[in-house]
């Protein structure tokens, strides 16, 4: 089951864009009959080493309501109260799986209308760092029992030390190799969780490491988040692909232009 967490906040300021490498053709624009047009222009390709975000510009009419679809799986739906008219939105998302995505996002405006958008993009491998690496698990991986989490580190860092977490819970912190903590993935529920190994020298953090895997326990509990569907839901969203993993890690913000 896929574990996924989103807020859905008015902010001032866009969140930054994770490193892109290459920019793809920005979505066709959508508008409804009262006016208010979508668009996602920064379809690019990603690294998995950043966080991934997505903007939606918006004009000609303000939102009410929005519902944000990753490869045809629902992941949030709320209400907004956008007021001038125009602006972006921006959705953060950490964990998506290597390869081709498809976002599609449905805004609500003043009159009811709802208007649709889509793009894709392209999530690809963080390149192999020099100073940590992860050894165990693999990203994806399916694990049992307690997992060893293992990271390597480069014999340049001076006074290393390593911060371990799950699901951005603190776990262990380690001033000495070998970087290893075992994790009881038995206390967790079945599905997706995210490792992260923060890595600290004697000034300052110089690395993160993400890695998502899979709990597969027998016996296990699964937690299940169900959200309603709007009865129009859009077009080409049955074949839901159940390797796309999502979690938003900061607010999606809103900026009024």
């Amino acid at each position: 089951m896929k574990k996924v967490a989103c807020v859905i906040a008015l902010a001032g300021t866009t969140l930054s864009l994770g490193t892109a490498l290459t920019s793809a053709s920005a979505s066709p624009e959508s508008v409804t009959s009262n006016g208010l047009r979508l668009s996602i222009p920064n379809a690019k390709i990603f690294t998995n080493e950043f966080t991934t975000t997505v903007d939606m510009q918006f004009r000609g009419g303000d939102i009410r309501a929005l519902e944000l679809f990753v490869d045809g799986a629902l992941l949030k739906k709320q209400e907004l109260n956008t007021q001038s008219g125009r602006g972006v939105v921006s959705f953060a998302l950490d964990g998506l799986a290597d390869g081709v995505h498809t976002v599609l996002v449905r805004s609500q405006d003043l009159a009811g209308n709802w208007v649709t958008t889509s793009a894709k993009f392209k999530v690809a491998p963080a390149p192999e760092s020099t100073l940590a690496r992860a050894l165990y698990p693999m990203r994806g991986q399916m694990v049992q029992g307690v997992v060893p989490i293992k990271v390597e580190l480069s014999d340049t860092i001076r006074n290393p030390y390593v911060s371990f977490s799950i699901d951005d819970e603190f776990m262990a912190i380690m001033n000495g190799g070998p970087f290893a903590y075992a994790w009881d993935s038995a206390k967790a529920s079945n599905g997706l969780h995210t490792i992260t190994a923060d890595i600290f020298d004697d000034v300052a953090k110089i690395k993160t490491l993400k890695i998502q895997i899979n709990v597969n326990n027998a016996g296990g509990f699964t937690n299940i988040q169900r959200e309603p569907v709007a009865p129009s839901t859009p077009a080409n969203t049955n074949n839901l692909v159940s390797e796309t993993i999502a979690k938003f890690s900061s607010p999606t913000s809103v900026t009024n232009l």
